[in-house]
């Protein structure tokens, strides 16, 4: 067996990110209170790196080694040896070491190095999110996805002392996620030790931990008792009561014994995890190119399923306040709840609970993931993919975002279903699906033909993606402006097509008919997002969102089936006879940037 030793200092999570000259520098550096058998390891991966440079891309990959808060042990190898003279044991002292590694500006662990010593160094890493495919069970006979998850806790709270976890994906620490969901955890103590069997080493973590779990039913009640009576996703608001209860367990982890083997085990590249080369990847189930030898069945470990490799979540995220959360989770309707609850959605859960976190839990951000649950109920096949390209898109302002899914929220709208038959676009020889296409539509979509080289912009994409046959009106309609705006001033009904009158009638006009078509609020989603970046002078931007506004609240009063005409005439007579659309004046005698240092805003109807 083994023996235990924690090795971690007390600090700030803001010391592990102090500004180091490159990568490497970074990688190596040696913190105060590093093991003399942790800086072997380190030497033994900074010799690796000589040979073949890899540590760039793990950090970028993975982050970076905290060498100072590890977890250490040591077990006692027996090797069998037969001779004439009879047979032996011997005994090899192997250390075990667990390093964290943690990405840079993140303060939850990504995963860990697991290094074995003796008369030479074993390396492999394993990422938190392995969890997913282990055994989902509670008991301690073969690894359990709840044990390994309970592992990167672990070592979250040695780096950064975090107690409190918030469970994103129910079926960790639960054995009936229909009816029992855990909620938080906390961990109250930790043991580690080391064994070693069949060719395999185990990680036994015995732990202390403090669970709150939302169970259905009422005490007493006979549903409660057998807890088939309901279902936990829509207990919260119903007959549903939270237990908290203290367990303790010691679970086993397999891991293979690449030392052991004979020739090294090895994942990706390099040649093998104590030959040299780059850090193996152990990946913890069969028939995956990260399969290394001995990890085969002689590990125990139910193959789940195909053995995809897992996605992005660890199934818990650091739970800073809980109050936060607990707040949140209250404020929840039934059918948001039961959405937070199914396993399905676990992945959503967890980038949610990421966004709440990041966000300090303001009004705004609780409003979007409210917003957003609500959106993926009414679009279930929405992937993960497409919603953070949608709605979590750093490129995209962030204020049209929130507007778009409040929208999407409070309408329950709901994406139809196209074929290469009936796809918006199609009459107007736009090729099949040309909203998921963003090359395409930088390349031939022009929404001001004023300026024929301006591409739509990241916000008008993310709007052409979402709303697919409003936006083939919007585009037409772009154009119906600016044809009819030329000809009233050609005929001289107004002047100046660039900030004049004649500018003031092609956007109130361009939004009137994008109103009757399909909405006002649609429609200055996209007229608004359409300003996003434009690096034209105030004066003009602020008069283009202004005369948007008026249009729309104008277009709305039409349908699809007025024509163009009457809302043309509309927007003439409410510029000749209203003060509610406005244009610049003095302008200079050319297009382009005209305006001068005395322009200043007047009504139309001047």
């Amino acid at each position: 067996m083994a023996i235990l030793c924690f090795l971690q200092l007390n600090c700030k999570k803001e010391d592990f990110y102090k500004a180091k000259p490159n990568v490497a520098n970074k990688f190596f550096a040696v913190p105060s209170g590093t093991n003399a058998s942790v800086a072997r390891v380190m030497n033994e991966i900074k010799k690796r790196n000589e040979r073949k440079e890899f540590v760039n891309k793990f950090a970028t990959q993975n982050g970076y080694p905290v060498w100072n808060k590890v977890l250490m042990g040591t077990s006692q190898k027996q090797y069998a040896h037969a001779s004439l003279a009879g047979n032996s044991l011997d005994g090899v002292t192997d250390t075990t070491i667990l390093i964290p590694f943690v990405m840079e500006g993140e303060f939850s662990v990504k995963g860990f190095i697991c290094a074995t010593l003796n008369d030479s160094v074993s390396l492999s890493y394993s990422l938190a999110k392995d969890y997913k495919a282990y055994e989902e069970k509670l008991d301690n006979s073969k690894t359990a996805s709840s044990a390994f998850a309970m592992l990167s806790m672990a070592l979250n709270k040695i780096v950064f002392n975090e107690e409190y976890y918030k469970i994103t994906n129910p079926k960790i620490l639960s054995t009936d996620t229909a009816h029992i969901a855990t909620q938080k955890i906390k961990l109250n103590e930790i043991n580690f030790s080391i064994t070693d069997s069949a060719n395999m080493r185990y990680l036994i973590l015995c732990s202390s931990f403090t669970q709150t779990q939302a169970v259905c039913g009422t005490p007493g009640a006979a549903v409660c008792s057998d807890e088939d009576g309901c279902d936990a996703g829509s207990c919260p608001t119903n007959s549903c009561h939270l237990v908290t209860t203290t367990t303790n367990i010691c679970t086993g982890i397999d891991y293979p014994d690449i030392l052991g083997s004979t020739g090294g085990g090895s994942t990706g590249e390099g040649s093998g995890s104590n030959g040299g080369g780059p850090i193996p990847y152990v990946y913890p189930c069969e028939t995956t190119q990260n399969n290394p030898a001995p990890f085969t069945a002689t590990n125990n470990i139910e193959d789940p399923g195909d053995c995809p490799e897992p996605t992005e979540g660890d199934g818990w995220i650091p739970w800073d306040d809980n109050t936060d959360f607990d707040f949140f989770l209250a404020t929840l309707t039934p059918a948001q709840n039961e959405f937070w609850g199914n396993t399905a959605n676990a992945q959503f859960v967890q980038i949610f609970s990421s966004y709440l976190t990041e966000h300090s839990f303001s009004t705004e951000a609780k409003d979007f993931i409210r917003w957003a649950i609500d959106f993926l109920i009414n679009n279930p096949s929405t992937t993960i993919e497409e919603f953070q390209n949608w709605f979590m898109n750093p490129a995209i302002d962030n204020t049209i975002v929130l507007e778009a899914l409040k929208y999407l929220a409070e309408t329950n709208y709901t994406f139809l279903t196209y074929t290469v038959d009936n796809y918006p676009g199609k009459d107007d020889l736009m090729p099949y699906e040309w909203w998921q296409d963003e090359n395409w539509i930088r390349d031939n979509i022009t929404i001001d033909d004023l300026n024929p080289d301006e591409q739509p912009n990241a916000t008008e994409i993310m709007l052409f993606c979402i709303f697919r046959a409003e936006a083939v009106f919007h585009i037409k309609n772009s154009t119906n402006a600016l044809n009819t705006a030329q000809q009233l001033v050609t005929n001289g009904t107004f002047t100046r097509i660039h900030n004049g009158k004649g500018d003031a009638f092609r956007h109130t006009f361009w939004n009137a008919l994008d109103a009757s078509d399909f909405g006002k609020s649609i429609t200055l989603l996209f007229t608004s997002a359409h300003e996003v970046g434009s690096t034209n002078n105030s004066l003009e931007i602020l008069m283009d969102l202004h005369n948007n506004t008026a249009g729309a609240h104008l277009g709305q009063n039409y349908s699809i089936t007025t024509s163009s005409s009457v809302i043309q005439a509309s927007v003439i007579s409410a510029m000749q006879n209203t003060s509610n659309i406005s244009y610049l004046f003095p302008l200079a005698d050319h297009d382009g940037n005209n305006i001068l240092s005395n322009t200043v805003t007047k009504s139309t109807n001047q």
